[in-house]
């Protein structure tokens, strides 16, 4: 595997991206690999082979202008942090960091290599998504064939409850609703998680519940562990939050944000030297970053000894 030919890959889509060329989106897209993904939550199986091969036809028409439509998906400054093999040597998954307009954007694309080249096949948003982009879809072409997964027909109340920000007092209906329905674990993640955020300030200690939960779940959702560190900052754990943060940083990188988040967990543990090398590694992310400035700034002066007082015989030198 070559790192060289993944990271031209995800180079050249995101640019076409930009671009809105949305014929060559179609091109570097692998749709019938991100409708196998669909298909092993329990949509798409009511149909024949043929009826089947058609429908992956109609999927491909326009899905490249619904790409480029998308606005999160318009991204600068990319920068590539990761790549993982998957369990196929031939599937990868690509963490990148990048700018959409003035926000900063974790992402991770899943690619596979074909006869053509490597395609993408999925894709999320880890500040904003808690699904992929496949698992968000499953629930529109769930109910596209004979055979419809009885967990589909909440797609509604899902999203209402991901829509629901910050989450209020509606999202306990909505979560006692869903949990009436059996889901796929990633789905029950994501419903512990938004309870979880539920009772983040309120209850710090049952919002951790809840976000471990998720992440016995599903643990390949690394925003849950950014979560649960905030979680435990709110507690005061701050060792617990450390741990948790790193797990989130060595899957995803860092960006601006997590690196204060990291520096106010260091400043609870007393270690200011490494608060304030988190704090410049988050200016080093984003040189405009307010907080990150602001708290390097206090947390130098807490590095500076005070003043010894003076002594009998120091005001006679």
């Amino acid at each position: 595997m070559a790192d060289s030919e993944i990271r031209e890959a995800v180079t050249v889509f995101l640019d076409a991206l930009n671009d809105r060329d949305d014929s060559f989106i179609d091109r570097m897209v692998d749709v019938p690999r991100e409708l196998e993904e669909m298909r092993s939550l329990g949509v798409l199986t009511g149909f024949s082979q043929a009826q089947y091969s058609r429908f992956v036809e109609q999927w491909k028409h326009g899905y490249g202008a619904d790409l480029c439509k998308d606005p999160h998906l318009h991204l600068r400054k990319v920068q590539i942090r990761r790549i993982e093999v998957l369990t196929d040597e031939n599937e990868v998954r690509v963490y990148t960091h990048a700018w959409n307009d003035a926000t900063e954007c974790m992402s991770r694309w899943w690619l596979r290599r074909t006869d053509s080249g490597w395609k993408m096949y999925d894709h999320q948003h880890l500040h904003d998504d808690y699904l992929r982009h496949s698992r968000t879809y499953a629930f529109v072409v769930g109910s596209l064939s004979g055979s419809t997964p009885e967990w589909c027909f909440n797609k509604n109340t899902f999203r209402r409850l991901q829509a629901t920000v910050p989450p209020d007092e509606s999202i306990l209906e909505m979560i006692a609703l869903l949990q009436q329905s059996h889901f796929p674990p990633e789905y029950e993640s994501v419903i512990l998680t938004c309870k979880g955020m539920y009772f983040l300030k309120a209850d710090p200690a049952r919002s951790i519940r809840y976000f471990d939960e998720a992440i016995t779940k599903y643990p390949d959702n690394p925003i849950v562990y950014s979560l649960r560190a905030s979680a435990f900052i709110m507690a005061k754990r701050y060792q617990d939050a450390l741990e948790s943060m790193t797990q989130y940083i060595d899957i995803v990188g860092d960006s601006a944000l997590d690196c204060a988040e990291l520096g106010i967990i260091y400043e609870g543990l007393h270690r200011q030297t490494d608060a304030t090398d988190a704090y410049r590694r988050g200016l080093a992310c984003d040189p405009s970053s307010k907080e990150n400035r602001e708290r390097l700034a206090r947390a130098l002066k807490k590095l500076v000894p005070a003043p010894s007082p003076a002594g009998p015989f120091d005001l006679l030198r």
